[in-house]
């Protein structure tokens, strides 16, 4: 289970559009919106590639607390 908690990608001066979902295992989802909405920055702050605000969880347990190789195994971004 993926859980966003009023996520905020950020870059600089600039945070993306707040996001809140709860994405289950096997799940297919589309994250949708115009060009520069924040799309990208989003996927990247849940992959851990970008500075963030809010709370990214992964089977409950927090983003900032997974090490960077375990996070690597369970988390891509193509």
């Amino acid at each position: 289970m993926l859980r966003l908690k009023a996520l905020r990608a950020r870059r600089g001066e600039w945070k993306g559009p707040e996001v809140n979902a709860s994405i289950g295992e096997g799940s297919v989802v589309a994250l949708v919106g115009p060009n520069g909405s924040g799309k990208t920055s989003t996927l990247l702050a849940v992959a851990g590639l970008l500075e963030r605000e809010g709370s990214v969880e992964i089977d409950g347990v927090e983003l900032s607390s997974i090490d960077r190789r375990t996070l690597r195994s369970r988390v891509s971004y193509v």
